[in-house]
């Protein structure tokens, strides 16, 4: 190191190796495994008034959440997508739920 044209150090790569084992790592992101993050993501649909989990199923891989099933709304469709999203863990949401198609009888 230099300061104005005199060299004022020398920095070693004990320095460089001691400064970065003083540096504070954060703790790293769990995996949760499948099983785990699949029941998870069951339980917080489960306890949404505004959506049949009766009709909602689900798949997780990897923290890769594969949704299928129906909703009554776009609405729902989007909310339950943020719902998902929004589990820790998960990585990715893939997958199509469709809008129901009521039938009425006459």
């Amino acid at each position: 190191m230099t300061k104005n044209g005199k060299l004022v150090g020398i920095i070693s790569r004990a320095d460089i190796v001691r400064a970065l084992a003083q540096t504070r790592v954060p703790n790293p992101i769990s995996t949760v495994d499948n099983g785990t993050l699949q029941k998870a993501i069951q339980d917080e649909i489960k306890k949404q008034p505004w959506i049949n989990a009766t009709y909602t199923n689900l798949m997780v891989r990897n923290g890769e959440v594969e949704l299928m099933g129906f909703v009554d709304t776009a609405d729902q469709k989007s909310a339950l997508r943020v719902l998902v999203e929004s589990v820790p863990g998960v990585k990715k949401v893939v997958g199509d739920v469709k809008l129901r198609q009521w039938q009425t009888t006459s």
